[in-house]
């Protein structure tokens, strides 16, 4: 199954006018999160202060992924919407195994678990559920 295609330049304020905001702010960090890491891999790279070549390859690899799946979500894909919320749910269960395995510090997990929280009843919520759900109804250009 091929993915489907970017609407055309027109009807890109359509989908941002149609986006909730947000799933804006959200696909805004995971962009931000992205060229974030493209960055550093280039840095890294470039620099050799990375420990090993791994780990600027690695970056260079995931800061690209970020990049789409930020994209796709702002499209409002229903993927983009489920790879988010098992993110957000590794992340949440990050959190909570690092607030009972170092006990000593519990304030920064969590406040971070608030926040995923936070974020999943967002993304749960029957309104952004439901623009996920019309991504059919999206005007898209046929290449």
């Amino acid at each position: 199954m091929s993915p489907a295609p970017l609407p055309a330049a027109a009807d890109l304020t359509e989908v941002f006018r149609r986006a909730p905001i947000g799933v804006l702010v959200l696909g805004g960090l995971l962009f931000f999160v992205g060229a974030g890491f493209i960055l550093s891999g280039v840095f890294f790279a470039l620099s050799g202060t990375a420990g090993s070549w791994l780990t600027w390859l690695l970056m260079l690899a995931v800061g690209p992924l970020f990049l789409y799946v930020a994209l796709q979500f702002v499209l409002l894909r229903r993927r983009a919407w489920l790879v988010i919320v098992l993110l957000v749910g590794l992340l949440l269960l990050s959190s909570l195994l690092r607030s009972f395995t170092a006990p000593a510090l519990p304030v920064s997990p969590l406040a971070e678990i608030v926040v995923e929280l936070l974020t999943l009843a967002y993304l749960v919520r029957p309104r952004v559920r439901a623009e996920f759900a019309r991504e059919a109804d999206l005007p898209v250009t046929r290449e």
